[in-house]
């Protein structure tokens, strides 16, 4: 259970598109208005590990076109979402809406790097000696958990910055974060193909 902590906590508390998101979301939104956004991730992740464990997950892997459109579907839309924190240059959040709980639930379905953390564990850690319900809810558990974790850590992170930032320097990080947003996912994308 440890390597199987230290596996999944090493990959899920770098950054990558969900914790770019929250760090934005909770600088320029505050912690109230990052709960759907963390409440859409955990939840995706629990469909991406489902979807990644059933004959559905072997399937993709066996027919490349469903996995190909499905990251073209999330490059896309990973780069819309980083479209939308480059255009928020103000801690104006009345007149901005941070991302929701469903835009959080596609982003997670559709992050690369969930899926090769799910993909990895699958083949590393599945226990063949249980069923698959129990290997299921394992994992669902135990993923979930050590995300909370470690998606918490970017959310404090982000609490902790909003105190210190200005209007202006807040315009210049969104898009910095944009770009390492859209950086990561080209990096992510390239890697998985």
């Amino acid at each position: 259970m440890l390597s199987l902590f230290l596996f999944s906590f090493a990959i899920l508390v770098t950054p990558g598109p969900n914790n770019i998101v929250l760090l934005t979301t909770s600088i320029n939104y505050g912690i109230k208005e990052t709960i759907p956004n963390l409440l859409g991730i955990w939840f995706g992740f629990g469909l991406l590990i489902i979807i990644g464990t059933s004959s559905l997950g072997f399937f993709i892997n066996e027919t490349p076109f469903l996995l190909i459109g499905l990251k073209i579907f999330g490059f896309v839309y990973i780069l819309y979402l980083a479209y939308k924190i480059f255009k928020n240059n103000s801690f104006d959040a009345e007149n901005k809406k941070p991302i929701n709980f469903f835009e959080s639930t596609l982003l997670q379905i559709s992050n690369p790097k969930g899926l090769i953390l799910i993909f990895a564990i699958v083949t590393n850690f599945w226990m063949v000696n249980e069923s698959y319900l129990y290997n299921l809810l394992y994992l669902i558990f135990f993923l979930i958990s050590v995300s909370v974790v470690s998606n918490l850590i970017w959310v404090a992170l982000g609490v902790i910055m909003k105190r210190k930032l200005s209007n202006n320097f807040l315009s210049i990080f969104n898009k910095f974060m944009a770009l390492v947003l859209v950086l990561t996912t080209f990096y992510s994308y390239a890697v998985t193909i």
